[in-house]
């Protein structure tokens, strides 16, 4: 938007003044120029979100990348000398750590899933594994797990199974307190009960009913 403000008039320099401070005034309380303001405002917002979002974007691909590298090891269950592509990353101190990190959480995951398709499995019982798998996770930043004790421990040591291994200053190793967190936090949001429903659920629970309850039970 284009605005011109101009002085109009034949009349003195102190009344031609006057009359452009009036215009001034009457401009800047105008809706164009509210608007114009309000859009400028809004575009640096935007700057600021789009930066932020390429930041997550890029993050989020590198944690992709780790995953879909895991998985194709996993499910070929084949050794680095079958994949070429993949030798330099198995060489690399970062990339171990990171594996073992995914792999003891991808399985912890992976045995919660599991029991969840269970048919016999109720509500109380999927709060119940949900929970233990938290704490599971939660532990790990105390306590690493076996793959990612065995990864850090071959980091020091500077040899994996034989191999020596080598760091690369561009690759960026995954935050493990973080990481670990944020999949907490993810699982908590699952925990789609309170604590006053699950305990009114807890009546239905067998396991908990008296074996020989008296008459007044």
């Amino acid at each position: 938007m284009n605005f011109e403000i101009q002085v109009s008039g034949q009349g003195s320099r102190t009344t031609s003044l006057s009359i452009l401070r009036n215009k001034v005034r009457k401009h800047a309380l105008s809706k164009a120029h509210t608007q114009a303001v309000k859009v400028a405002e809004q575009q640096k917002e935007a700057a600021i979100e789009n930066a932020v979002e390429t930041m997550t974007e890029s993050y989020m691909k590198e944690t992709e990348a780790v995953f879909r590298t895991a998985y194709h090891l996993a499910k070929k269950n084949r050794p680095f000398s079958d994949h070429e592509s993949l030798i330099e990353l198995q060489e690399l101190n970062e990339f171990i750590c990171d594996l073992g990190l995914m792999y003891d959480t991808l399985h912890e995951l992976s045995l919660l899933s599991q029991e969840l398709q269970s048919r016999s499995i109720t509500l109380l019982g999927a709060e119940h594994l949900l929970k233990r798998s938290i704490r599971v996770i939660q532990s790990f930043k105390e306590s690493p797990g076996e793959k990612y004790s065995e990864a850090l421990e071959a980091k020091q040591t500077g040899e994996y199974r034989s191999i020596a291994l080598k760091t690369n200053a561009k690759l960026k190793s995954i935050n493990p307190g973080q990481f670990l967190q944020s999949l907490v936090n993810n699982l908590e949001k699952r925990l789609s009960f309170e604590d006053e429903t699950i305990m009114d659920l807890s009546i239905l629970d067998q396991s908990k009913w008296p074996s020989k309850p008296s008459i007044r039970h």
